[in-house]
């Protein structure tokens, strides 16, 4: 599976996601570790995403 250009997920891994997130109120220990692990793979990418942009203003000052 490829990853899109949208995020750090595959297509398969944006579904789980979805339906983790649209039901997390109901997961059982198994569902929530998943989602638990789908969500960290997420702040990762988010928080390199605001490094590069960050990076990229101090070398264009």
């Amino acid at each position: 599976m490829t990853k899109s250009n949208n995020g750090p997920f595959t297509h398969h891994e944006r579904l789980r996601y979805s339906y983790l997130l649209k039901n997390l109120a109901h997961l059982n220990g198994q569902q929530a570790s998943e989602f638990n692990y789908l969500q960290g793979k997420l702040d990762a990418y988010e928080a390199e995403r605001r490094y590069q942009a960050q990076r990229e203003d101090y070398q264009a000052a």
